[in-house]
């Protein structure tokens, strides 16, 4: 989960460095869905607020925020929420 996710930057820091723009990531494959960004190509587009994204899995984590769900977990470190 995100959450999860999350809290592994706590624990583990940000090891994988985007070349880049050396923004630093926990894990390869956030790494790698980053590098994508570098190219500009963001084919997915959210029908309520237009916003667009690189892919579809991002286009659905978004999607997410527009709904009325409680977020059911808080980080303790740094208080950010989560679905």
């Amino acid at each position: 989960s995100s959450y999860n996710r999350h809290m592994k930057l706590h624990s583990e820091g940000r090891k994988f460095k985007c070349v880049v723009c050396e923004k630093a990531f926990a894990d390869s494959c956030s790494l790698k869905r980053h590098v994508k960004s570098h190219d500009g190509v963001r084919s997915f587009t959210c029908d309520l607020c237009f916003k667009s994204f690189r892919d579809s899995a991002s286009l659905m984590r978004h999607q997410i925020t527009h709904t009325d769900r409680p977020r059911m977990f808080q980080c303790s470190n740094c208080d950010k929420t989560f679905a």
